[in-house]
């Protein structure tokens, strides 16, 4: 009995260990270490060096093998090298979409996420960024919006940005285990981003996917939605090299 119960434990570490959908590794900033941190007196703070990060899964640490390995933690490391006081905010979180990173105070739309409170931009606005990181890949296609009120969402985002005087970058889409047709949209929607807002687009999209949008295996962690370790350190490398970026943070 007791020999069949160490197969049954051996078997389920096994599972845990290999399966990156089911990502056992925190995130780079896990729900439970995150949220403390977002408190009243915290949201009054003024900290003029802080980057924040509006997004899903995959800024959240999906696919990645260890925290150490996902592109927010890279790209963290890479700003305190050039200046020691730079922190990245991090209020991604898997499923999020541009709902939920809306505005507390905008009105509801029947049928979609309400704005989180606690991870949306007005969270942001209150952290006296000098740098806002929007990184929502495919969650929005995913749950059906069309390309207009997508980028509806996004103009929102970007005028409130523009208003505050505040440089942003927004990421391109990525690839996903969706149809062809769906997977077309990725392409086409990321060059409807880039055309709305030039200059402020990190298009990787044709990097992590072959030429139907699919993750390259070598960057797919194995679930079709999320890059794995190479994947993650494209990403980085992707920001690191892109010049607005640079430009914004005074990287050389």
């Amino acid at each position: 009995m007791q020999k069949n119960l160490l197969l049954v434990f051996g078997a389920f570490l096994c599972l845990a260990i290999t399966s990156c959908s089911k990502t056992d590794i925190a995130p780079v900033d896990s729900p439970t270490e995150n949220l403390p941190a977002i408190s009243a007196q915290s949201l009054n703070s003024v900290q003029p060096n802080n980057i924040v990060i509006l997004g899903g899964s995959t800024a959240w640490g999906q696919g990645a093998s260890s925290v150490e390995h996902t592109w927010v933690y890279k790209l963290r490391a890479k700003l305190k090298s050039v200046d020691k006081r730079d922190t990245i905010i991090n209020l991604a979180f898997p499923g999020y979409t541009t709902y939920h990173v809306r505005a507390s105070e905008g009105a509801k739309v029947a049928k979609r996420p309400d704005a989180d409170t606690l991870r949306n931009i007005t969270v942001a606005l209150r952290k006296h960024p000098k740098l806002i990181i929007v990184s929502l890949p495919s969650n929005d296609i995913n749950n059906g919006y069309n390309d207009q009120e997508i980028l509806d969402n996004y103009k929102n985002l970007v005028n409130t940005f523009v208003k505050e005087n505040i440089p942003y970058i927004l990421t391109s889409n990525q690839p996903r285990n969706f149809s062809y047709d769906q997977r077309l949209r990725l392409r086409n929607f990321t060059n409807l981003l880039a055309k709305a807002f030039p200059g402020h687009v990190i298009d990787y999209l044709d990097q992590l996917g072959d030429s139907q949008w699919s993750y390259k295996l070598i960057y797919n962690c194995g679930d079709g939605v999320h890059p794995n370790d190479k994947g993650h350190d494209l990403i980085y490398n992707a920001f690191i090299n892109y010049a607005p970026f640079k430009a914004a943070l005074g990287i050389k």
